[in-house]
């Protein structure tokens, strides 16, 4: 059945995104890593498995995070944190990394949430995701493509107002 357990989790997919996988298929990256709404954990579960060092996700939304939570229970990795919280109010010293690392991570994978914080503030969410990117880290972000259909997806950013969003960085 592919319906979620709360029934009202329309973003769920119960696979990690195609574009994640290929990434981590073809690319050599390491240490430690970062989910940006990190939904329902499928793509949790797929870093987990590469092999970095620590997992951690983050999202607003308490029902996904107690998905997440418990499909990383499942897994045979015990070095990884499931996080509720405002991805716009973080680094934090009110919450601590389980690993006792920085709130800067070596990747940082975004699938459909810059778009939701470009609505709110561009330059905000360009410079809450540079804080979390360690240097020389990485970042895949998935985000609507405005070269798509208007009438299906998420926001449409074009490649200019996402890099012009990351201007100030």
């Amino acid at each position: 059945e592919n319906s979620d357990a709360a029934g009202q989790l329309p973003w769920r997919s119960h696979q990690p995104a195609s574009q994640l996988r290929d990434f981590l298929a073809t690319e050599d990256v390491k240490g430690r890593a970062l989910e940006l709404g990190c939904g329902t954990g499928e793509n949790l579960v797929a870093l987990a498995r590469h092999g970095f060092d620590f997992v951690c996700g983050v999202d607003i939304v308490k029902e996904a995070v107690e998905i997440s939570t418990a499909a990383m229970q499942m897994q045979p990795s015990t070095n990884w944190q499931v996080i509720c919280a405002d991805i716009l109010e973080l680094p934090t010293e009110d919450i601590a990394l389980l690993d006792g690392g920085s709130w800067q991570f070596d990747f940082i994978f975004d699938c459909q949430c810059f778009h939701c914080l470009y609505q709110m503030d561009p330059e905000a969410a360009a410079q809450a995701i540079a804080h979390l990117l360690a240097p020389g880290g990485e970042l895949l972000m998935l985000t609507g493509n405005s070269e798509e259909p208007a009438s299906r997806g998420p926001v449409q950013l074009s490649k200019d107002e996402v890099l012009q969003a990351f201007d100030a960085t």
